[in-house]
């Protein structure tokens, strides 16, 4: 976060300081300075960022956008499968 900060205060920056959608924005202001993302998952190998709403990622359904965007491809379970 620092250096994504500093990046933005330089006057020439190449950054876009607004519009677009902000995390694809951010990624790519950092990989211009040399900070790329790694894999952020739980002991699962389970996401641990999702774009979604709260309720869309325990209610569903679950957007066809994002099987094709998701590393780890996300599973639908049955709501009551467990009772």
């Amino acid at each position: 976060m620092k250096r994504f900060y500093q990046e933005h205060q330089k006057p020439n920056t190449t950054c876009l300081k607004d519009g677009g959608s902000e995390d694809v924005e951010i990624a790519k202001c950092l990989r211009k300075i040399g900070v790329y993302p790694g894999k952020s998952v739980d002991k699962y190998n389970r996401e641990r960022f999702h774009p979604g709403s709260f309720l869309a990622h325990f209610l569903g359904p679950i957007p066809n956008w994002l099987y094709s965007y998701a590393e780890n491809k996300p599973e639908s379970v049955n709501q009551y499968s467990s009772y």
